[in-house]
């Protein structure tokens, strides 16, 4: 599915730009555009061209970057809260904008090869549960009452019911359509090449041309960082390849999110 090419008119002058036409940059110029602003977005490329993140909702904290990042787990931890609140506030915009984003809250399993990885799981799973997540775990008996697909080296796995999934195309394209049937202009295509004060207003220099706005929202993924040092702002943005596995056209048979320990 591809979207048509969006490199049409460019704003000069505008209350709201919103820099980056991902799912954040949707949502924000989408609200901002219900609560009567004037919005536009601005994409290097198309909006929603990337899905970066595909349409995974995670919840539980990932193993990952425990171990890589272990002075950076209690901020995680103060935030917790938050990601059960944002899969049910996906549902609630599904209702709010009648559409149909393919959403499945059929929980998400972190699955372990030994019985280290099992413990470290275990302890996971007891502090997430302290701060409300609906984390257990599952033997490998229990495993094969709901994923028997998983091969003879897993012995057990955490079960996260709070996560779920979510098909990106469909969401995207659906909030697509509301942003622009609210009134938000979607320009596609172009560069944000350097972002500055001008008077009280910002101005940004594009690769076709000058806009100013009232309001700046960044959400641009990594670019944002670059765009937010001129304001003296720090954002720890980094990029990170995803493993794809792609296999020949088969039912589904994979009900979780599905991760390693």
């Amino acid at each position: 599915m591809h979207s048509p090419t969006t490199s049409g008119p460019l704003p000069r002058d505008i209350q709201t730009v919103v820099v980056g036409g991902g799912i954040l940059g949707l949502c924000v110029a989408g609200f901002l555009a219900e609560e009567g602003r004037e919005v536009a977005i601005i994409d290097a490329g198309r909006p929603e061209g990337t899905t970066t993140n595909a349409g995974s909702l995670h919840v539980q904290m990932q193993s990952r970057f425990m171990r890589m990042h272990p002075d950076q787990v209690p901020a995680l931890e103060s935030g917790l809260h938050l990601y059960p609140k944002a899969v049910e506030f996906w549902f609630e915009l599904q209702r709010h904008l009648d559409a149909d984003f393919g959403l499945k809250a059929s929980g998400g399993l972190m699955v372990a090869e030994s019985r280290e990885q099992l413990d470290f799981l275990a302890k996971k799973a007891e502090r997430e549960r302290s701060l409300g997540l609906d984390s257990k775990i599952l033997d490998r008996d229990e495993l094969d009452q709901i994923a028997p697909y998983l091969g003879p080296a897993v012995v057990g796995a955490e079960l996260c019911a709070d996560e779920g999934r979510l098909d990106a195309l469909k969401a995207n394209t659906a909030l697509r359509r509301w942003v622009r049937r609210v009134g938000v202009m979607v320009t596609g295509e172009t560069s944000v090449d350097r972002v500055s004060r001008d008077g009280g207003r910002f101005k940004l220099d594009t690769s076709r041309g000058t806009v100013r706005a009232a309001t700046l929202v960044i959400a641009a993924g990594p670019g944002s960082l670059t765009l937010a040092e001129p304001f003296g702002l720090t954002l720890p943005v980094e990029s990170e390849p995803l493993h794809m596995n792609i296999t020949e056209p088969t039912d589904l048979f994979i009900g979780h999110l599905v991760q390693h320990a």
